[in-house]
């Protein structure tokens, strides 16, 4: 930070918490009433802010201030990764003639969240080990 300023820094709620991408500008009026923190920085103090939590930084002083703010986790998660990946292991599997073989007769009638609850079908876990050695294979 260069000059003074107060940060007040605000936990994100539930339904905000770990954002893939940066949310709006806020205005002061529009946050909780008190921060979880409430600090005045002065020049060369620093400051770590969570990805998701929100901030508000204003100037102390009638002077010019400036902050320089690195976001250094943008783009770097689990969700990221796989919207690269699984394209590609799609791609990967059509050229494998095991996962072009036909999937077993019937297997609507056992696999899928509505038989999540039907007791323990050997052709439901039959299926899941077939289907977890295929995903091996692609990332083996």
């Amino acid at each position: 930070a260069n000059g003074t300023m107060r940060w007040r820094l605000f936990k994100p709620s539930d339904d905000e918490k770990l954002p893939l991408d940066p949310g709006p500008d806020i205005a002061l009026e529009q946050l909780p009433s008190s921060p979880f923190i409430d600090k005045v920085l002065t020049p060369g103090d620093l400051i770590y802010i969570p990805r998701g939590w929100i901030y508000f930084a204003e100037n102390v002083e009638d002077v010019t201030s400036c902050h320089v703010l690195l976001s250094t986790n943008q783009h770097h998660t689990w969700a990221d990764y796989l919207a690269v990946v699984l394209p590609r292991a799609v791609d990967m599997a059509v050229q494998d003639e095991e996962f072009r073989k036909t999937l077993p007769l019937g297997w609507t009638s056992y696999m899928g969240f509505q038989h999540v609850g039907d007791g323990n079908d050997e052709r439901r876990g039959n299926f899941t080990k077939k289907a977890l050695d295929m995903l091996e294979r692609l990332v083996a």
